[in-house]
Parts: C-alpha cells; structure tokens; sequence
C-alpha cells in the first residue's frame, strides 16, 4: 500500500516495495537497563532494575512423562521482575524454580517466562512455553500465553494482552533541518481493555534489519516522537498491564524522514518555505521516496536532490 503526506507544498510518497525492508527481527530485544545473566545449565536471567533475589542450592525435580529428574536452578524472589529463557523441548534438561513471596513458586521449563513481585501481588506469566506454578504445595500448569495473579483476592487468570495497531499521523515527514526536525510525527494505537498504559518503539531501519533507538511510554493512546533525522525508522506498540508487564507487539509501520536544507536567505514561515529568487531547497533522505508538486498528478523518484 502506497502512503502518503503533503507537507510543505510537497506530496511525499513512499514506494511500497522499499518502504521499510523486511523484519528480520524476532523475539523481545535486551532492555539496556536489565541485569542479564546466564546461570549453569544455560537458562538466561534478565533481572529488572531494582530487583531484590538470590540463587539458591539447585535440586531436582520432574517436569517431563519419561523416568528421570531435571536440574533445576533456584532463585528466591522477594521483589521486583525476573525473565527467564530457555529452550522449548519435550524433555527439559535444565529449569528455573522462582520462589517467591507469600509461598508462591514458579517453575521455568522453556521458552520466555516471567514473575513479578510486589507486596500487593505476584504476577506469574508464560508469556512463550507452558510452566509449573505453585501456592504452597499445589502444583498446576500455566499454559503459554496465560497469566496468572495472585493477590489479597485470590487467583485470576487472563491471556497475554495482544498487539494493538500501530498508526503515524504521517508516514512521510518532511523536516527542515535545524528547525523543526520529527517535531509534528505523533505515534498512535488502538484501544485495549486491561491496559494501564502503551510503549512504542522506534526503530531505525536498514534494509532488512533494524535496531531499537528509543521505546516511549504513555498512559494516553498517542505519543510525540522528538526530533529525528532525515532516514528510515517504523514504529511498534504494545499494551502494559498495571503489573508493568507487557502485551505482544504490534507489527512495524514504516516512517520516512526527509529532510530539507535551506539555502541562505531562505527561512520557514509556518507551514511553508520563502526562498530567495532562483534558489532551490536540498532534500536529503530521499530514497524510496516519491514526490509531487502542488496538485500535479503525477510522481517522479525524489532521490537527494533541489526541489
């Protein structure tokens, strides 16, 4: 789908096929502020800031249908946030056993699990790959995609939030340098019920990668994105519950940046540009984009070039 804006004077297309790549990336990123760190037996740990907990003795215990017990790592958790992955397999050979406050314990047995703790609540999510989940004694599986609280009121249930949809108030934005560089391009999403908030992220996109320049959180359903440069980006969104965890990512749209050098003399007055007599303004970011003048039907490559 071709996606447009007027801007300047300008109409600024982007051409479908070179629009934003396609999305190599897969799985949740690191979060640069999270402890990371990889206990025996293979399983990564990503603590959140703030997080109280230690590691314990391991021991054994029986998480698959055939003979045999599986080594699992002990962590206590008295507050705060623990991710836990491992591998999905039929017969782990390695786990996680997170215990914590008010007798609850969680066993991680593969792929991407979560607990949170504070003195109100303790979230327990398998987020990607079943768990054992436990109050006292009572072992029960908590299939992938479902979270389970526990608090003053007792056990509930629910799934992880799904994505909600993404949109850009302009999907071409053309930027003065210097002046005004991304200031009008406002992220949005859909509405979902259980959200207490949304994060987007931008990404900065090249060809078939991309890498994580900033996630936004707000408790509206619509973010300012600051100042960018002349470029590729996209954008995503997930929903965050109350507990802080996060619901799947919405898919990447797509956000050019061109942004235009003025000659001297030349300055911006509200929407658009005074320039001197035969002076031409550069626009830079161009590619992948296509462009028009005014009303004029048809459109040409705007490839780094004087408009």
């Amino acid at each position: 789908m071709t996606r447009c804006a007027a801007v300047l004077g300008l109409v600024l297309c982007l051409i479908p096929n070179l629009a934003a790549g396609s999305d190599a990336h897969s799985g949740g990123e690191s979060r640069g502020d999270f402890e990371l760190r990889k206990l025996p037996g293979g399983a990564l740990l990503r603590a959140a800031p703030g997080t109280v907990y230690s590691l314990g003795r391991p021991m054994n215990v029986q998480l698959g249908t055939k003979p045999g017990k599986t080594l699992a790592q002990t962590l206590h958790l008295t507050r705060g946030r623990v991710e836990i992955d491992l591998p999905v397999t039929k017969q782990p050979v390695t786990a996680v056993l997170v215990q914590g406050p008010s007798r609850i314990s969680a066993i991680a047995k593969g792929g991407h699990s979560v607990v949170i703790a504070d003195q109100q609540k303790v979230t327990v999510a398998a987020v990607a790959g079943d768990m054992l989940v436990a109050t006292g004694d009572d072992w029960r599986t908590l299939v992938s995609g479902v979270v389970r609280d526990f608090s003053a009121k007792g056990m509930s249930d629910h799934t992880v939030l799904p994505a909600p949809q993404a949109s850009l108030s302009a999907p071409v934005a053309l930027s003065v340098a210097g002046e005004n560089e991304g200031e009008s391009v406002h992220a949005s999403t859909t509405t979902l019920s259980h959200a207490n908030g949304y994060e987007f992220g931008l990404w900065s996109v090249h060809g078939k990668e991309r890498s994580l320049l900033k996630r936004l959180k707000t408790q509206t359903e619509s973010v300012p994105l600051g100042a960018l440069s002349a470029g590729s980006y996209g954008v995503t969104v997930h929903a965050v519950e109350a507990s802080g965890l996060e619901g799947a990512e919405s898919d990447l749209i797509p956000l050019r940046v061109v942004s235009a050098e003025l000659p001297d003399g030349a300055r911006l007055n509200g929407s658009s540009i005074l320039l001197p007599p035969n002076q031409r303004v550069r626009l830079l970011g161009t590619d992948g984009v296509e462009i028009s003048y005014g009303k004029v039907a048809s459109f040409v490559p705007a490839r780094a070039r004087s408009a």
